[in-house]
């Protein structure tokens, strides 16, 4: 973060007069000032705002973890059509039941082929002009890395996953630099002369490393936020939250992070003792339910000068700095604020407050949607539309479930009179019942036993009730586009392998095109962002490790990044409209394609344009598909026999016999006599 300039204060020294004090704005914000009362209610009262409309989507949420933790709260009421409660009937009202992965199948389904298609290749970037090309190659690279280092892979899943289920993932993108201490090569090797004139610790000393304190690592930091956490303003829909007026997090920090980047260190954040004085103790509750509680106040350490880990809060806000009192400029600015909470006994403390370092001169926040609208407030994921069916297949399983059970135990009609009925709640197989001395008189006269006591017969109506589940388990399906074959399960009914992939195409078509909704409302603007702060903090020249397509084409597996090599105008390239196919039918395809042009001699001749079909092309691209990743070790480098010629009468080369040249060749088996040489 760079250094905080200090601004001139306005401060009103009299009804009459206007005095203008040179502090910097950490000292006027000192915790007992009146411009921090100022400034830390009006964080707070957005702050507020942003709870209240994240706690209207906490309801449906905590029930949508529920379906995919399989857990039944046999406390709840009937949930009505309208999402309101019947107090006077259970959901379930068993005494016990058991939990479907209806939901839970789908949307993992789902959220795993959005993050195959999602990271199926490095982000690609456009251009802005000719002389910008070897600079957008450069750009991915760079992109690359960032992602890399953030673990890019598990964040998009993350971001899938709580779409799905939420509808509405939040992603949270930042400048990062690590420093320590760091380990370089000596500049260059010694003489062999002057090692000679060395003692062996002059020398050994001359070998060692050189260490320097600086940066280690610099990069963009991409994090995937707990949407119970965020902060969006009320006043715009969820999928233009650029267009809001702020937009925030509530984080659970330890301290010590805080302290390491205080002013003194060089860091942002101010005020630290101050939040030591009142640093609170018990954990507020997030608004989960499921998925268990964090005590971060718990202290754990005797030590009252590190209060542990903090409720914090952290907002960027688009203000007036002479309306807020901060500056004097009159233009609408982005500044970022962060703050301990106090709401748990606390003392509510500013611990940073500055204007945006970042040029792009956004909100470093992401939002996705698996159903976006930019007409409402919240959109719905894919698992509260699921809630309904979920709830309904766990009620018929259940149903069905503690029928079996009832008709299982036996019902049976006795007489006291003459049937001694205690013995027959002893449960047990094997059992002896004894009759009273009525019943033997009664037996004696020659009536059965039979009589004395029967068995109800219990029907099962709930013989339909399985096959109502399954029906509701394809209409999720169809909704989904979960199909059985998607989730790696045969179809019960018998299908051609045409209709199959048909079908399973059409499905698939479905989940790509909500990734790529995904992709032009989230990664867009993440990678725009992420370009703009390479171009911006990069200042020191890296080497970054590249693979595949692109280290073939720059020619290495390593690229050496110069800050002045990113300058240039350049676009992200979106998704395009193909899907991941299968690799056995992909394969099948080139294969196809290559024979036709094998029978047909106009293809691998020159046409009247000067081209003609390259087929070593073609099985590069077939290799691809079937996921040969070394196929440049497959191929030999041919010399012409001029060449070979030139070198052996240069004495450059040797001619090599046949016979060993056949033992050079890979898949000849070594250490026996060599092949033709045997006597």
């Amino acid at each position: 973060m760079a250094a905080e300039k200090p601004v001139s204060a306005i401060v009103a020294a009299s009804s009459a007069q206007v005095t203008v004090e040179e502090r910097p704005l950490w000292q006027r914000l000192g915790p007992d000032s009146d411009l921090h009362r100022d400034i830390l209610g009006r964080l707070t009262r957005r702050r507020e705002a942003g709870r209240q409309h994240r706690e209207q989507r906490f309801d449906d949420w905590n029930q949508v973890d529920e379906q995919l933790r399989m857990v039944i709260d046999l406390r709840r009421s009937a949930k009505l059509a309208d999402k309101t409660e019947d107090p006077t009937t259970k959901e379930m009202p068993f005494g016990r039941a058991i939990a479907m992965p209806t939901s839970y199948a789908m949307l993992y389904v789902r959220a795993m082929l959005e993050t195959q298609i999602l990271t199926a290749r490095d982000p690609q970037v456009a251009p802005g002009g000719p002389e910008d090309v070897k600079g957008a190659r450069l750009i991915e690279v760079g992109l690359a890395y960032d992602l890399d280092q953030s673990n890019h892979l598990l964040n998009v899943f993350q971001g899938c996953f709580d779409a799905e289920r939420y509808g509405t993932t939040v992603w949270y993108d930042s400048w990062f630099e690590e420093r320590g201490i760091v380990r370089e090569r000596p500049i260059s090797r010694l003489d062999p002369k002057v090692a000679a004139m060395l003692s062996p610790w002059q020398l050994a000393l001359a070998r060692q490393p050189v260490e320097r304190y600086g940066i280690r690592r610099q990069f963009n930091l991409v994090d995937v936020l707990d949407p119970f956490m965020m902060l969006a303003d009320p006043r715009v829909p969820i999928g233009v939250h650029q267009s809001g007026e702020f937009f925030g997090h509530d984080a659970y920090r330890a301290f010590l992070s805080l302290w390491a980047a205080r002013r003194e260190a060089g860091g942002p954040y101010f005020n630290l003792d101050a939040v030591r004085q009142g640093a609170p103790r018990t954990d507020e509750a997030t608004g989960r339910q499921t998925t268990g509680s964090f005590d971060t106040g718990a202290a754990v350490d005797s030590d009252s000068r590190d209060p542990g880990f903090l409720q914090t809060s952290h907002m960027g806000v688009r203000l007036v700095p002479r309306w807020w009192k901060l500056g004097e400029s009159e233009d609408p600015e982005l500044w970022w604020f962060t703050w301990s909470g106090g709401d748990q006994g606390g003392r509510d403390v500013i611990v940073r407050a500055h204007p945006t370092a970042y040029e792009h001169g956004q909100f470093n926040y992401g939002i996705g949607q698996v159903h976006p609208d930019r007409h409402a407030a919240w959109t719905p994921g894919s698992g509260e539309l699921l809630d309904g069916i979920s709830r309904m297949i766990n009620w018929s399983v259940n149903a069905y479930i503690m029928n079996v059970m009832v008709s299982l135990y036996q019902m049976i009609l006795a007489d006291p009179l003459l049937v001694k009925v205690h013995q027959l709640k002893k449960p047990g197989p094997g059992r002896v019942v004894e009759v009273t001395p009525e019943g033997h008189k009664l037996i004696r006269m020659g009536h059965p036993i039979g009589s004395f006591l029967q068995q109800i017969q219990v029907m099962n109506v709930s013989q339909g009730h399985m096959g109502l589940a399954e029906s509701l388990y394809g209409f999720g399906q169809r909704m989904m586009a979960a199909t059985d074959t998607m989730q790696g399960m045969l179809t019960p009914d018998k299908r051609t392998l045409g209709e199959v992939q048909a079908a399973l195409g059409q499905a698939s078509q479905r989940v790509l095109m909500v990734a790529r909704l995904m992709d032009a409302q989230l990664l867009k603007g993440l990678f725009g962002r992420m370009i703009s702060n390479l171009q911006q903090f990069s200042d020191q020249a890296r080497w970054v490790r590249v693979a595949g397509d692109m280290a073939k084409q720059f020619g290495s597996e390593h690229v050496f990044l110069r800050p002045e090599d990113l300058w240039g105008q350049y676009d992200y390239r979106a998704i395009t409209a193909t899907m991941p196919g299968d690799p056995a039918r992909m394969a099948t395809t080139w294969m196809g394609l290559l024979k036709v042009a094998g029978s047909v001699p106009g293809l691998m001749t020159p046409g009247p344009d000067g081209r003609q079909l390259n087929p070593r092309a073609v099985v590069e691209e077939i290799a691809r598909s079937m996921g040969i990743t070394y196929l440049d070790q497959l191929f030999i480098k041919v010399v012409p026999d001029e060449e070979i010629a030139k070198g052996v009468q240069a004495g450059n080369m040797l001619p090599v016999d046949r016979n060993v040249q056949a033992l050079m060749m890979p898949g000849v088996r070594r250490g026996g006599p060599p092949l033709g040489l045997v006597g």
